[in-house]
């Protein structure tokens, strides 16, 4: 059983339960189980490191519990193994859900970059374009809308837009705060999974992982030879901790989402590959691209996107048009917090300043003191 119980329809739980001869006490959190220090990091730095948690119980990595390294071998190598062991990181996810044959359909979140085009082409590949269905979601974006129309039409696969506009952030921000018990610092994950339910799809696919095993980030290019290991273990941790985390516990209750490229495979080789063949100088994801484009599966401009670090774009709004667009008003109306200790508040203030996505994550804090209020949130304790 799930020891993250905390939607309101779970509520009709008795209060004792039995799991395999222990006996387990529904506990209500009330605001003393609130942990200030874990809340004021997650507000400054987005993420968490499993196992803390703004509330109990602490949080249990779920994709790996170690990361292992395979030492590059050259005389193993060749042109094409990093695309093959994509193609083999998918299938082993892909059967996570049974024999493929036996698949109606598989999801693909789509943002146009060349992570989720790579993911769509390949999968398209593996059960067959019929059987696949990519979903973007429209933020503003119009490059990023074009690119996700470019590799659907190649991969010939129906590709569905919805766009998402500040007053939809606004009404999924309750669920979204239930969902990770705690303050929320995305909702287009919600949103995306509502949108692929709706449609009648429940398996599916995420690209994330990609740019932290080909270095994608500009942490990676900025890194000296010396600390590049750590900065690359660390930025999986923290794909784990946050991005993947949140869009499992957001989706669980819409869709089944699988991360292929976050397999403890695919990352133990490509830890192991050489520093050049991830990033350069600037330039990102060196290999792939250059696989990529000798294998002409994606479209050159899709390949070409985000090929300076700092310059990607990805399935996430943009922030500031949200804020221009009503987010500004709204946040002033529930900021500063309520109900924390003056010392908190200092600092959320203090910490909010200049930077928008720290100031939304800190307007929903009172959301989620709100629903800590009306005993939304529940755990089992033994």
């Amino acid at each position: 059983m799930n020891n993250l119980i905390h939607r309101p329809s779970l509520c009709f739980l008795p209060n004792r339960v039995r799991i395999k001869d222990v006996e387990w006490k529904m506990r209500t959190v009330s605001r003393s189980g609130v942990n200030e220090e874990n809340l004021l990091i997650f507000i400054r730095d987005e993420w968490l490191p499993i196992p803390k948690s703004i509330i109990p119980p602490e949080r249990k990595s779920f994709l790996w519990d170690a990361l292992e390294l395979q030492l590059y071998d050259s005389s193993g190598d060749y042109r094409g193994r990093l695309l093959d062991n994509l193609r083999f990181a998918i299938h082993r996810t892909i059967r996570e859900w049974g024999d493929i044959d036996s698949i109606d359909r598989v999801g693909v979140w789509l943002s146009g970059g060349v992570d989720s085009s790579t993911l769509l082409y390949l999968t398209c590949e593996m059960v067959g374009s019929e059987k696949v269905r990519a979903y973007s979601v429209d933020f503003g974006d119009q490059n990023e809308v074009e690119r996700a129309k470019l590799i659907a039409d190649r991969c010939d696969v129906r590709l569905l837009i919805k766009k998402m506009t500040v007053d939809d952030n606004i009404q999924l921000t309750e669920e979204a705060v239930l969902n990770q018990r705690g303050p929320a610092d995305t909702t287009h994950v919600l949103f995306t999974s509502k949108f692929c339910s709706r449609d009648g799809t429940r398996k599916v696919l995420s690209a994330l992982g990609l740019d932290e095993i080909q270095g994608g980030y500009p942490a990676h290019v900025n890194a000296g030879d010396e600390e590049f290991f750590d900065v690359e273990t660390n930025l999986l941790w923290k794909c784990q901790g946050s991005y993947a985390w949140d869009q499992r516990v957001q989706s669980k209750k819409y869709v089944e989402i699988r991360f292929p490229f976050l397999s403890r495979e695919l990352i133990a080789w490509c830890r192991g590959l050489p520093r050049t063949h991830k990033c350069t100088d600037r330039e990102t994801k060196v290999r792939l691209r250059k696989e990529l484009k000798a294998s002409y599966l994606i479209p050159e401009k899709i390949i070409e996107a985000g090929r300076t670090a700092g310059t990607k774009g990805g399935f996430c709004p943009v922030l500031e048009k949200w804020f221009e667009d009503g987010l500004e008003e709204w946040c002033g109306k529930n900021l500063p917090p309520k109900g924390l200790s003056s010392q908190t508040r200092f600092k959320i203030n203090d910490m909010i300043q200049g930077c928008l996505w720290r100031k939304w994550r800190a307007a929903t804090i009172n959301t989620f003191l709100r629903l800590l209020d009306e005993g939304k949130f529940y755990y089992l304790k033994g």
